[in-house]
């Protein structure tokens, strides 16, 4: 049966369960609070109202007694959700990390692998249809931030405003980024991450460079890949096909079947974390990492010792520092710090920026370092 009136489908007794996949936030918002207020079953894989009101969705359901399901609005078929609100109940979370965006994954490998320019890897997904005419959600990180507001939910009980996201995309990483990373043993990749530290918790989507060792690492393609640490469980890496029909038909379809799974014995489906509101969120600035940061810098004389007299001066300590030729004329820069916050670095490059003639700020992008490996960089 089909109609072109959304009210026959919420208003109609005999109907169970609403299935919502239209994306976008109006008047699909408005369709799927209708639907669970005449005491619906939903099931929605629609990040951008579960990021932005996913918190008050699921009270609204808990009050008509209904169930909302939304497997598919995160990783496609990677069953994280599931697994966060049912299987890892006894644990606390402390981190999740994730590579949730499969068009900058797909560009990134390919720059890896084949050695080709940022535009030439968006041209290609665009022609195989992993990336849209306008890129921006994906490659800015806007998609990622969306569907780590939904993690945040279910792994810390806590809205997560886009506003407290630290958000960089993907536009700034150049081939001689790639090129220098791997000869350092990194790759670099988008992530999205979500830490409960002691200052509160902390969000951001940004580039970085992670060991060839770290579990994200040979996460390539358009795979999607989440990494969990909890306690007492200890560190989970979900790993899978993060788009396309087969994989998001998989997870609404399980929603489906768990909801009617639910309603044979009158079983109530509850996110147990959801209903904690009051977590501070704090400013990724001020969390510590090491970073690679890269200069372009001309033909003149001592901006390499002005550059390191500055870093120093300020506090920046350097584990690694190295020049390489890119012209007749011109060198790259290639240093990487030792543990800072990050709101110190960026006064220090901004320093040089305004105070050295001759160097240009090509990159700067943040190291992500497991906590093993940063008892093995110990400051070297």
């Amino acid at each position: 049966q089909l109609t072109t009136d959304p009210a026959e489908v919420y208003a109609d007794p005999r109907i169970d369960v609403v299935v919502e996949v239209m994306g976008g936030m109006e008047p699909t918002l408005t369709y799927v609070e209708a639907s669970i207020a005449k005491g619906k079953h939903l099931v929605t894989a629609n990040k951008e109202i579960l990021s932005r009101h996913g918190a008050r969705l699921l009270q609204l359901a808990e009050h008509h007694g209904v169930h909302v399901h939304f497997e598919g609005a995160v990783a496609g078929g990677i069953p994280v959700i599931h697994a966060m609100s049912q299987s890892l109940v006894a644990n606390r979370v402390r981190s999740v990390l994730g590579i949730l965006n499969g068009t900058t994954n797909y560009i990134l490998t390919r720059m890896t692998y084949e050695e080709i320019s940022f535009e030439e890897a968006l041209a290609g997904a665009q022609a195989l249809g992993y990336a849209e005419a306008d890129p921006t959600a994906d490659i800015e990180g806007f998609d990622a931030a969306r569907k780590l507001a939904i993690l945040g939910l279910m792994a810390f009980g806590t809205e997560v405003p886009e506003a407290m996201i630290h958000r960089q995309g993907i536009s700034s990483v150049k081939a001689d980024d790639i090129r220098h990373a791997r000869e350092m043993g990194y790759r670099i990749k988008l992530l999205a991450s979500g830490r409960d530290n002691p200052a509160g918790l902390e969000f951001g989507v940004y580039p970085a460079l992670v060991s060839e060792r770290h579990p994200l690492a040979n996460v390539n393609g358009v795979f999607n890949a989440v990494l969990l640490n909890a306690d007492p469980v200890g560190e989970l890496l979900f790993l899978g096909q993060g788009a396309g029909g087969g994989a998001t038909g998989s997870a609404v379809v399980a929603d489906i079947i768990n909801v009617a799974r639910n309603m044979d014995y009158h079983a109530r489906h509850r996110y147990p974390h959801f209903v904690v509101q009051d977590r501070k969120i704090g400013s990724p600035l001020e969390a510590e990492s090491r970073f690679y940061v890269r200069f372009t810098i001309g033909g003149r004389l001592n901006v390499v010792s002005k550059i390191v007299d500055i870093l120093t001066r300020l506090g920046i300590g350097l584990a690694s520092l190295k020049q390489i030729p890119a012209g007749a004329s011109s060198l790259d820069l290639v240093i990487v710090t030792d543990q800072v916050p990050q709101k110190n670095l960026y006064r220090a490059v901004r320093r040089i920026e305004i105070g050295v003639r001759g160097a240009e700020v090509a990159n700067v992008i943040r190291i992500e370092e497991r906590a093993e490996e940063n008892e093995l960089a110990g400051g070297n």
